[in-house]
């Protein structure tokens, strides 16, 4: 069972503070963003209401004490209900070397969700949340809220275990390609 709140208040609150404020284009608001570097994480959950995967590069983290982090799923996404629903999960920082889980994950190539932690890379935790083998670091998480702002979810979740990971180079996602601390990857396909 999950111990996260939805606070309607919270969006109410978030609409109405925005309410008559001008509001960027939002070609020109993707076109700024588009720009800024981010990690490439897999957050992944499994439990009562079955596994889910999904490339995220909307993370943050918020506090240091208590742990706590943030994501964005899309609403939609079927991950989203999945990982809120199990109410725990984890966050894989994934390396320069996993361009392919990353596609997979981000549900180029079809598959469900089991199918996306399918690969042999993937290890489950002692309390069965999946955890990926060559990441950077493994954030496990258990979700305190989830408010839904336009069409994301924003998840806010305390964290458990923390824990490096064996690859040292992290997979970066800028201006619509996969990078590695300052280099281009080259297109696989």
């Amino acid at each position: 069972m999950s111990a996260f709140r939805n606070s309607g208040t919270v969006v109410t609150l978030i609409e109405d503070a925005v309410a008559g404020l001008p509001s960027v284009a939002r070609a020109d608001f993707l076109n700024a963003l588009r720009h800024v570097p981010e990690p490439v994480t897999v957050v992944a959950s499994d439990g009562p209401a079955g596994p889910g995967a999904v490339t995220v590069t909307a993370f943050s983290s918020v506090s240091a004490d208590p742990p706590t982090v943030a994501i964005c799923l899309q609403s939609k996404g079927s991950a989203a209900s999945a990982v809120i629903e199990n109410g725990r999960f984890t966050v894989n920082f994934l390396s320069e070397d996993d361009r392919a889980l990353a596609e997979i994950c981000a549900g180029r190539g079809g598959g469900d969700h089991a199918a996306r932690l399918a690969d042999p890379g993937w290890r489950l935790s002692p309390d069965g949340l999946p955890l990926w083998g060559n990441a950077i670091a493994v954030l496990t998480c258990y979700l305190i809220e989830a408010v839904e702002i336009g069409s994301h979810r924003v998840l806010v979740a305390h964290v458990t275990e923390a824990a490096q990971g064996p690859a040292e180079r992290p997979l970066l996602y800028c201006a619509g390609a996969y990078h590695s601390l300052g280099e281009v990857l080259e297109d696989e396909s």
